[in-house]
């Protein structure tokens, strides 16, 4: 049964042609012709076999469920801050079973660190709640609950970095029991900034030049407060410490999604503020490549 499960089946889906361009995001328009594709995951097959879920799939660089997200990113706060949802493959509901995913990130929970990692990662835990860009599950139910995403995460030291001596790494590509990750079951998105070489090369033309990047682009960005349970962690100071949970508010590093997240509310940024900061705007529009901004100026003055 599993070997008919498994196995690799044509399914013919509706070709899809670029009919316009806006700026740098391609407008996808079905045609009458048809293309076949072969579904390139077993488990997106076994899991929908076990848990009778209809799986999805991201057509063209911006999938229907990215190009329908767009209209969410227009939810500003009065902060000034976005907040954006994760956008789902079609068809994928957002109560979907992953599996069995807090066993795994228990074990990979380490315990074992040098004095010198464990007191890094603490302080960087104890940074990321008082920049309140995560928060504690403590109900009992949340705490006890299946729903959503455990990430398991480890510490990487950055030898030479002062200021960031050590950067924790989420694992969004961990997979489940069923075989199965969230990044799986997320779109990944469009690019929609300017490539590298076009940026640069504007910057040469420039009698000054500037470059500096974003201070925690990812992280300024919030996720919806209903979607949150797919970005829990474990974390437990010492060995004689207890368990806590955790669960990120912000847009995470290594998830599928976060670089078009990112990137597209960027844009947003930059289309809601052009009338109050025009030159700026622009910059923020064009000059950008992920979360570096390479820009330059004719006159000390106008920089």
């Amino acid at each position: 049964m599993h070997n008919d499960l498994l196995r690799e089946t044509k399914t013919p889906l509706p070709k899809e042609e670029i009919v316009s361009t806006l700026g740098s995001e391609k407008v996808l328009q079905p045609s009458s012709e048809e293309l076949t594709v072969e579904p390139d995951s077993r488990a997106i097959a076994l899991a929908s076999a076990k848990r009778g879920v209809s799986w999805g799939s991201e057509k063209g660089l911006l999938p229907t469920a990215v190009n329908g997200h767009q209209e969410r990113l227009k939810l500003r706060k009065p902060c000034g801050r976005y907040s954006v949802s994760l956008p789902f493959k079609e068809n994928i509901q957002e109560n979907v079973n992953l599996g069995d995913f807090r066993s795994i990130a228990s074990k990979r929970l380490d315990l074992d660190r040098d004095p010198k990692l464990n007191n890094l990662y603490t302080k960087f835990i104890e940074e990321y709640l008082s920049l309140d860009h995560m928060e504690e599950i403590t109900n009992i139910d949340d705490i006890t609950s299946e729903e959503g995403f455990f990430l398991p995460h480890h510490g990487v030291l950055r030898a030479g970095n002062r200021s960031r001596p050590l950067r924790m790494v989420l694992n969004g590509l961990q997979k489940t029991d069923l075989d199965i990750s969230l990044n799986d079951v997320l779109c990944k998105g469009g690019v929609i900034q300017d490539d590298l070489f076009s940026i640069m090369l504007r910057a040469r033309k420039h009698a000054y030049f500037f470059s500096c990047d974003l201070s925690h682009m990812f992280r300024q960005i919030q996720i919806h407060p209903h979607q949150r349970h797919f970005q829990k962690f474990l974390w437990k100071k010492g060995l004689n410490e207890p368990v806590q949970i955790f669960k990120l508010k912000t847009v995470t590093h290594r998830t599928t999604p976060a670089c078009y997240l990112s990137t597209r509310v960027l844009k947003q940024l930059s289309l809601d503020e052009r009338e109050n900061f025009p030159k700026a705007a622009d910059i923020v529009l064009h000059d950008v490549y992920l979360d570096d901004i390479l820009g330059g100026c004719s006159s000390l003055n106008e920089l």
